[in-house]
């Protein structure tokens, strides 16, 4: 993908080129709403997370809002999908954040409704399971990381 594709994909989305990290969260934005609607906890959580790993910053939060009251198309997820691929292959993301990451947190979301992280992940809908397996084929991830709560937990 060229620099100016990568550009133009990004402004798409809505995402400025110099907060390219926003695009870690879509994989998240996506399970959040597998279901159809994003749950409280699942709002809560996406943001605790883009926050608490520098993903959102201020002027950012226009676009959040957006991702979070309006129920991404397939085209924008297929799109936020190849530009999470690129960023990975450029090793444009910011420092620390890797596809395990990623998926670690799309499991965060999906588990956020249905109770305390561990503890009841058969509440994960079968919607949701599928946007996991869709993300992590993506991403190439074959298998959650191990320890991944530790991965969302406040440092």
């Amino acid at each position: 993908m060229t620099d100016e594709r990568l550009e133009e994909n990004l402004r798409l989305l809505g995402i400025k080129a110099d907060r390219i990290g926003l695009i870690s969260l879509l994989p998240l934005v996506q399970v959040a709403w597998a279901d159809g609607q994003i749950q409280e906890a699942e709002r809560a959580l996406l943001l605790e997370i883009g926050e608490r790993h520098g993903l959102i910053q201020p002027g950012d939060e226009a676009v959040i809002a957006t991702w979070l009251s309006e129920e991404p198309s397939p085209y924008f997820q297929d799109t936020a999908r190849k530009l999470l691929l690129e960023l990975v292959r450029r090793a444009s993301l910011p420092e620390g954040l890797d596809r395990g990451a990623v998926v670690a947190w799309c499991w965060a979301i999906a588990a956020a409704a249905g109770g305390i992280f561990g503890s009841r992940l058969m509440a994960i809908s079968n919607e949701e399971r599928d946007a996991l397996d869709e993300i992590a084929e993506a991403l190439g991830i074959v298998q959650v990381p191990e320890g991944w709560i530790e991965l969302i937990r406040p440092g």
